[in-house]
């Protein structure tokens, strides 16, 4: 593939090139904010009809919940499931989850009791991790003792000035 060329040009011809890059940036935006508007708009017309929707959903969810724990014997003896012309009504596990026997265990008080157990001690973490912000502080010299620099790259902006451009 050929490589690609870039021709210079004057002065000039770069400051009204940026000047266009100004506009053509506040244009961009302008097109950006009519089209977040419209977007806003759809959801202000549908989001409330939907959240009342979901609401009447869920309603219509508990109380058939509350039928199907009733008469569970009945319909769900044999499966986890039974049938109704248009739906499957089931019930089902989450993901298995942790909690601590009692709401008076904290989590603390677990990791304590697994570090005191020869086999539970494989089930506790230690996580380290450097304080890079605090790193950013110390001097180039000092940071290169421990393998470590400092790198921050250039990059080259226009900026519209917003109130010059209509």
């Amino acid at each position: 593939m050929a490589r690609k060329t870039v021709k210079e040009i004057s002065k000039e011809e770069a400051f009204a090139l940026a000047d266009e890059v100004a506009r053509d940036i506040v244009a961009n935006r302008a097109l950006a904010a009519e089209r977040d508007q419209h977007i806003q708009d759809v959801q202000d017309k549908y989001n409330p009809l939907i959240e009342a929707n979901d609401k009447a959903i869920d309603a219509k969810i508990a109380l058939v919940a509350m039928f199907a724990k009733n008469h569970r014997a009945e319909y769900f003896a044999d499966k986890k499931s039974c049938e109704t012309p248009l739906a499957i009504l089931s019930f089902r596990y989450g993901n298995p989850t942790l909690k601590t026997l009692s709401s008076k265990d904290t989590w603390d008080d677990v990791a304590a009791a697994l570090e005191a157990s020869k086999e539970g001690r494989a089930f506790v973490k230690v996580k380290k991790d450097i304080d890079k912000r605090g790193l950013l502080k110390k001097t180039a010299e000092w940071l290169a003792g421990f393998k470590l620099r400092i790198s921050q790259s250039e990059t080259f902006a226009i900026d519209p000035k917003t109130d010059a451009i209509a």
